[in-house]
């Protein structure tokens, strides 16, 4: 928002009333209005609810077609930055050709700021977002999962004096009870929606599915366009073995439940 750039004139009043007040005030009366609001509805409404059922599983398998995986430990700063509450499930998977992806799922507890964009802390990581947009991902369900696609790179050290830059692939989503976002606007749009219609308390869970370009680090790995394919392909493979809404009724019944994050 900008100030108005019509001059003053000669006919308006000397003094501002209400309606005509300079910007930073209109700014601070709706910031009080809608706190007010908010309060008053939160009032009316009493605590909300437990937290909606999860979305996902919180159980990645240890086989997923070639690739087999292994649990990556969480780490130091990862524990004293999130809530206690949260609850991580990561696999690093490893192919037959030397192909390495990891997948990650991190599901919000009662505190919901386990749950965040990483545009926001992968610069801090070294990593410079070079792209940005939402794909499609066709599920063997027929049904089609937006994620959101990000190409990274950075440059790290080779020799003293010398850097290379590698690149990286990074897709991620948002999952709720039933619902699935690549936006975090729209996340926070549903979870404030239905916190203050429904009274209802989304839980929701944030993966990650990502890759280095291997052709950035060795001859004989894959480029761009084939670290893509490949993402892509693991998606559609790994999603329903933990997104409930893509799981089959059987799988379903022996899913062990999500911790409540309580």
């Amino acid at each position: 928002m900008t100030p108005s750039s019509v001059p003053p004139t000669d006919t308006q009043p000397a003094g501002p009333t209400l309606l005509e007040a300079p910007q930073p005030m209109w700014r601070a009366v709706a910031v009080v209005a809608a706190g007010l609001f908010v309060v008053g509805l939160c009032l009316l409404s009493g605590r909300p609810k437990s937290s909606s059922e999860a979305g996902v599983v919180m159980d990645l398998p240890y086989r997923l077609a070639s690739y087999w995986g292994s649990r990556e430990e969480i780490s130091m700063a990862e524990k004293l930055v999130l809530p206690p509450d949260t609850v991580i499930e990561r696999k690093v998977y490893d192919s037959l050709i030397g192909d390495k992806i990891l997948c990650s799922i991190v599901l919000s507890g009662v505190e919901r700021r386990s749950i965040h964009r990483p545009e926001i802390c992968l610069p801090g990581q070294g990593w410079t977002i070079r792209t940005s947009s939402v794909v499609p991902v066709k599920l063997d369900s027929g049904k089609t999962l937006n994620v959101k696609q990000l190409l990274l790179d950075r440059e790290v050290p080779v020799a003293p004096g010398r850097t290379q830059k590698i690149q990286s692939v990074y897709y991620y989503w948002f999952v709720g009870n039933n619902i699935t976002t690549p936006e975090h606007y729209i996340r926070v749009f549903y979870s404030s929606w239905d916190l203050l219609v429904h009274n209802i308390n989304h839980r929701w869970a944030y993966v990650i599915v990502t890759s280095l370009v291997t052709k950035t680090v060795r001859s004989d790995g894959k480029n761009l366009e084939e670290t893509e394919s490949m993402l892509k392909d693991f998606i559609r493979m790994v999603v329903p073995k933990f997104q409930k809404s893509e799981m089959s009724p059987e799988a379903l019944k022996l899913a062990p439940p999500a911790p409540t994050g309580k």
